[in-house]
């Protein structure tokens, strides 16, 4: 028997085809398909479904093919129009990577459907043979996308899930402030307003003797809620000194980023690890951990007054103050880290506690926290593709590495611009070598200016994998799944040319020492700076501009 393979063929053979095999579709006699025409339309039909079974003259099934190819396209040029930002506000929500998931593992079976399909309808037994096998290599070459997607998607999955809390959204925080404002507005209170991220219901502190039931944080020294907060988001971002050979976990940076979603506005303030005095909440008083630290300081600095090698500026009071921590403010985490029995719906107490006294300092409203340790850092710096920073120093450091097993870690840098990886980067913003604490805290937040300006969301999208590995590793956070979305959207609309930098540090805002030395912090002063900072965001003249970064 001859078989048909083009328009130069036997017309004797056009007239009586030959019957197809058992269990094979016959392709219409006026057009028999050559091997390598059906091997082509396997591969197109894995390409593009429809297109192999319109080369090979099927064409209502191509058709039906075209048809679901077309939903496809359609729902791809959606998410095109949606842009970066739309995709980025999509891949941090777990019903939609649960969609991509299921989306993925459909589309890769359509497509081997379609491939299949061809390989049987063709009639020559021997072409259907080789059909099938090579479809079998075009498995393995096409799927491999297929693969790839699913494995991502499901360790994003991962990341929301165990790193994100469930619960939460912006924009409901915002109506609920409001509400407060409104009700103590009409009441005409004048006092302080429930306020934090920590508002619980009441507990009993198992170190009290008697039980005691906790009260709640609506207690005198929580700031008052402003109109300058109503549209806020405010959020701490602490580094832990954890590593190598480091006992214990204190927060050696501190940074407080508030963003305006209105105008867009934002502003970076850096708390210096070496201040003290700051306000703990009267459910954190009797914590028994805290009360044991603040007798054993109390007691050093009565004896440093009393044998007259004390430090302090000011005289101590004859009563020690409950409310004020006597310690650095960077060790107020590992002194709260077990108090979960305060913050009971908070995987990290500790990080909740510091979040509270900073808002009571600070005198505005921290909606949440993150905490990254020194290996965190490192690969968040090398999954963004590092960073470019100006130095206004020359450095030649060498420092303890970030992981164990790892070489410590060398940095020689002059001033100038320079591209900075993780290693680095971690090495530029520890360093105090012939600095000071000042200076290292302005080094530190105009790193993260740096990393706020030149991350593009493009970036997060086409990093997205690593970056969320080493916040599922190394990061802790309060920020609810539910509120990355808005988040997002913040972050997108922000003024990123003009990010105000300020720093509670010693100075005007910190004049007076205690008896190590130590400054404490002047709540007062303190509370009236930042808010004079923030009011001129408001008024589209900040009061501190980004300007000591050098850039």
């Amino acid at each position: 028997m001859t078989v048909n393979e083009g328009p130069e063929a036997d017309p004797a053979a056009e007239s009586a085809p030959a019957t197809p095999p058992r269990g094979a579709t016959a392709v219409s006699p006026a057009f028999q398909p050559s091997t390598w025409r059906a091997l082509a339309a396997v591969g197109l039909s894995l390409l593009v479904p429809g297109a192999g079974h319109l080369l090979i003259g099927r064409r209502r099934r191509a058709y039906l093919f075209f048809a679901i190819d077309a939903v496809i396209l359609i729902t791809a040029a959606w998410l095109l129009s949606i842009g970066t930002i739309g995709l980025l506000k999509l891949l941090v929500q777990p019903r939609w990577v649960r969609a991509v998931v299921a989306a993925n593992a459909v589309l890769g079976l359509f497509r081997v459907v379609a491939a299949l399909d061809v390989a049987l309808v063709v009639r020559p037994r021997l072409e259907r043979y080789l059909a099938v096998g090579a479809t079998g290599v075009f498995l393995v070459l096409l799927l491999v996308p297929h693969m790839f997607v699913m494995t991502r998607a499901l360790s994003l999955l991962g990341v929301l899930e165990e790193v994100f809390p469930s619960e939460g959204h912006i924009a409901a925080a915002f109506e609920l402030r409001r509400l407060e404002v409104e009700q103590a507005r009409a009441e005409g209170s004048q006092g302080p307003v429930t306020s934090g991220p920590t508002t619980t219901a009441p507990a009993v502190d198992p170190d009290l003797p008697d039980g005691s039931v906790i009260p709640r944080f609506d207690d005198p020294g929580a700031p008052d809620l402003e109109d300058i907060e109503l549209n806020r988001v405010t959020v701490l971002l602490a580094g832990g000194d954890a590593g190598p050979g480091r006992g214990g976990l204190r927060t050696d940076t501190m940074i407080v980023a508030s963003l305006d979603i209105g105008t867009g506005q934002g502003v970076l303030i850096t708390i210096s690890r070496e201040l003290t005095g700051f306000p703990l909440s009267s459910a954190l008083q009797g914590n028994g951990s805290v009360t044991s630290r603040q007798e054993l300081i109390w007691e050093a600095a009565q004896a440093a007054e009393a044998g007259g090698y004390t430090r302090a500026t000011e005289l101590l009071p004859a009563e020690r103050d409950p409310a004020i921590w006597l310690d650095r403010i960077n060790a107020l985490y590992p002194f709260t880290r077990e108090a979960g029995y305060l913050y009971p719906n908070d995987a990290r107490p500790g990080m909740a506690a510091l979040s509270d006294s900073v808002s009571r300092a600070l005198g505005i409203h921290v909606d949440y926290y993150v905490l990254v340790d020194f290996a965190g850092f490192v690969d968040l710096v090398d999954a963004l593709g590092g960073v470019t920073v100006t130095s206004r120093e020359t450095m030649n450091i060498r420092m303890s590495p970030a992981k164990e097993g790892e070489e410590d870690l060398i940095l020689h840098i002059t001033p100038g611009r320079h591209t900075l990886d993780g290693r680095s980067a971690l090495v530029y913003v520890r360093n105090r070598t012939d600095t000071s604490d000042v200076v290292r805290t302005r080094r530190q937040r105009c790193f993260v200016r740096e990393v706020v300006a030149q991350v593009q969301a493009s970036t997060i999208v086409s990093r997205f994998d690593r970056i969320a590995g080493a916040i599922r590793r190394y990061a802790f956070t309060n920020i609810p799944v539910s509120v990355l979305p808005d988040l997002i959207q913040v972050v997108a609309e922000l003024d990123r040319s003009n990010i105000a930098t300020m720093a509670i540090q010693p100075g005007s805002l910190a004049g007076t020492i205690n008896y190590r030395g130590l400054p404490i912090i002047d709540i007062p002063r303190t509370q009236a700076a930042v808010r004079s900072v923030i009011r001129g965001l408001e008024s589209g003249t900040p009061t501190i501009d980004g300007s000591e970064c050098g850039n």
